[in-house]
């Protein structure tokens, strides 16, 4: 009885693992993302319906699709950030201060 609530626990957790993997795939290359939308938005909806078993005919796939959109748009953001944030850093500039800062928010933008 209990390795049998144990197997469901971890049967259960399976699914936002998997779309934490697809997730981190996805944001593996910023600038691809940013160029293909449609693209992205056949990932997210290939995650919903397939990792997370969701019906394309119900509101909670459409939400799933935004969702992860949403998410990915995010991780595309941060990793632009920590792009532009390294740059600075090999500018010899030093991070908590307001030349960094100035520098991040003046990098140049993505080149697609």
């Amino acid at each position: 009885m209990t390795q049998s609530l144990k197997t469901r626990g971890l049967m259960g957790g399976l699914p936002i693992l998997a779309s934490a993997l697809v997730l981190a795939a996805c944001a593996i290359n910023p600038a691809d993302a940013q160029s293909s939308t449609s693209g992205r938005t056949a990932q997210a909806r290939q995650a919903c319906a397939t990792t997370m078993g969701l019906n394309p005919a119900d509101s909670d796939f459409d939400m799933c699709v935004a969702s992860l959109q949403q998410t990915m748009a995010g991780l595309d953001q941060a990793a632009l950030v920590q792009r532009d944030r390294r740059a600075c850093m090999a500018k010899g500039l030093v991070p908590n201060t307001s030349e960094f800062a100035l520098c991040v928010v003046d990098a140049e933008p993505a080149v697609n």
